[in-house]
């Protein structure tokens, strides 16, 4: 068949055939200088190519590495197509949508009403699917209770009850007042709380837990064999675990001396945060602003999955 006509599925690269190539070549990282500290020769390994001419390089302090957690994925782990999921009470906080649409106008474009709200709210109940004895017995204020219910109406206790590591920290800001002025130096205002929670509690919830994904303690360079001398061992980019800094960065954890008493595998997590506001509701003006942090052992495709759930939530600001 032409090779215009062919498909060729993604593939993950090789595991379980490794290669040992020696030391790295790679002497710029200063080393520590210490004299209870035997430094020991790290190793290359190399794995075999797949179909497209990827293979990854390993530069651990065993040989070959202890694990791979890519080992065991197929063509479902690479190419995830969920299926449709049903909706529950998709009008929610309304019980149905003539409700919903009602509400909708009701609290859309201020409070005082023009002209062309007026002519909307004729479209809505001219509307054929609008259903007048859906409204009769709709708990309106329930409704718009729960519609105003802001962050900022919680206590502490219902906050810091609600996960474990979440924490309430006073921010004080200080204010310099001139000489002249009948209270001069500087004083010192309470603005405000923030609710954060420790990001060493989350590392240890992740590392510890079963919904890790495809989670990976050892960096590798991820290498291109087209196939000529000429373009021999292309780097290819696409994760953080395959970059430069992470790679160097774990190759310089193995040359630091490990912790005393202690002889577990030395891995590096990457961390990655990200903050934007969340508008809570069509109705009304509440707002949230997370602060969420990823781990960058985690497939890009992983975390871009919704349901793969792996962002973690470390903040909320008040805006």
């Amino acid at each position: 068949m032409p090779a215009r006509f062919r498909d060729d599925l993604p593939q993950p690269p090789p595991a379980g055939s490794f290669s040992s190539e020696g030391t790295p070549a790679n002497q710029d990282i200063p080393q520590p200088q210490l004299a209870d500290f035997s430094q020991q020769p790290l190793a290359i390994s190399t794995s075999s190519k797949n179909s497209f001419g990827l293979y990854r390089r390993f530069i651990t302090g065993i040989s070959p590495p202890s694990e791979d957690p890519e080992e065991n994925l197929d063509i479902r782990d690479l190419s995830d197509a969920a299926p449709p999921r049903s909706m529950q009470e998709p009008f929610f906080p309304y019980p149905n949508e003539s409700s919903f649409r009602l509400g909708e106008w009701y609290w859309n474009n201020g409070h005082h009403k023009s002209l062309a709200d007026f002519q909307a709210l004729v479209t809505i109940i001219g509307d054929p699917t609008f259903k007048a004895a859906d409204i009769t017995k709709t708990r309106w204020s329930e409704i718009n209770n729960i519609l105003g219910t802001r962050v900022g109406d919680f206590d502490d206790a219902e906050w810091l009850d609600m996960d474990e590591g979440w924490r309430s920290t006073p921010i004080v800001i200080q204010v310099p007042f001139h000489n002249r002025t009948k209270a001069p130096g500087i004083l010192s205002y309470r603005v405000g709380d923030l609710y954060h929670r420790s990001i060493t509690a989350v590392i240890r919830e992740r590392l510890t837990g079963s919904s890790q994904g495809l989670f990976v303690y050892y960096p590798y360079e991820l290498l291109w064999e087209p196939g000529d001398a000429e373009h021999s061992g292309v780097r290819v980019y696409g994760e953080l675990y395959t970059s430069p800094a992470f790679v160097e960065s774990y190759e310089a954890l193995l040359n630091s001396p490990p912790e005393p008493g202690c002889s577990a595998p030395q891995a590096i997590v990457g961390l990655m945060f990200w903050s934007d506001a969340t508008h809570l509701t069509s109705f009304g003006q509440a707002q949230l602003w997370p602060a969420y942090m990823f781990f960058g052992n985690n497939s890009k495709y992983d975390r871009c999955s919704p349901t793969s759930n792996l962002a973690n939530h470390i903040a909320y600001f008040q805006k």
